[in-house]
């Protein structure tokens, strides 16, 4: 018996395929601060794509806020329910004396807050104090920079090579944050319910590759996939045997489903009797 893959089926599979393909364009979806002045001079945001997810790079202080060292995503982002993973690769020594912290806030612009002009960008702004014996998580917002609480908790150390896990939920009619499994104790009001996430942290005196962090995934799904070509097993074509290759990605789900939707879509593989 002959197999018989007709160019209307192959074409149809692979139409499946972009279909269902999850569009992992990394770090083009996120924007890069102008970077923090380092002796004046804005010091480079690193950001690029690795196995694990968008890493970012970069050092200094906190000074305005105008010129700041972190990454936004650029689509606007639901917030309840929503959680963010970033793997920690390089968290400088503290030495004690100088101020440091990490930051991941939800705001109304893809810019980091300004202490001077919140009210310009509100939203859940926090620094995560991880330089001391007990870390502390404090929460400022909405719509200026004060302190509404600190938690203390050793669960929100920032180790190397572990991951930092932030959610929002909605409570109610306002938001509440959890760090590490922590729940916070803010309850933020506010007049958005999606929200733009920027990153940053900063060390007063540090080097300008101080920090580096791999945002892995945002609500479960990881914030890049490599696209790789995959050659597919040689068939057969009205007796003539050639290879095909098709463009995937890392996923191996998209194979299943591309085949699902090529059979609802009633492309038939045919048999033809000799």
């Amino acid at each position: 018996m002959k197999k018989i893959i007709s160019t209307l089926a192959a074409a149809a599979v692979l139409a499946s395929c972009a279909a269902v393909s999850v569009s992992a364009v990394g770090a083009e979806d996120w924007t890069a601060g102008n970077g923090y002045l380092i002796e004046d001079i804005n010091a480079t945001v690193l950001v690029e794509n690795t196995p694990a997810g968008v890493q970012v790079t970069h050092g200094g202080y906190y000074v305005d806020g105008v010129n700041w060292g972190g990454v936004a995503y650029n689509t606007p982002l639901a917030l309840d329910g929503l959680t963010v993973d970033i793997l920690m690769d390089v968290v400088p020594d503290w030495e004690g004396g100088e101020d440091a912290w990490f930051s991941v806030c939800f705001l109304s612009k893809p810019q980091l807050f300004q202490v001077g002009d919140y009210a310009s960008n509100p939203g859940i702004s926090n620094l995560l104090r991880f330089c001391s014996d007990t870390p502390s998580f404090q929460e400022f917002g909405p719509t200026d920079f004060s302190m509404q609480n600190g938690t203390n908790d050793a669960a929100l150390s920032l180790i190397e090579g572990e991951t930092l896990t932030v959610s929002v939920n909605k409570s109610g009619s306002s938001y509440v944050l959890t760090v590490n499994g922590v729940e916070m104790p803010t309850e933020y009001d506010l007049d958005f319910d999606e929200g733009y996430l920027v990153v940053s942290a900063s060390y007063a005196n540090s080097n300008p590759d101080a920090f580096k962090y791999t945002i892995t995934s945002i609500n479960g799904e990881p914030t890049y996939v490599e696209e790789v070509e995959v050659v597919e097993p040689d068939v057969a074509v009205d007796g003539e045997t050639t290879e095909t290759t098709a463009p995937t990605t890392a996923d191996a789900g998209i194979v299943a489903a591309a085949a699902l939707m090529a059979a609802a879509a009633g492309v038939v593989l045919s048999k033809k009797r000799s």
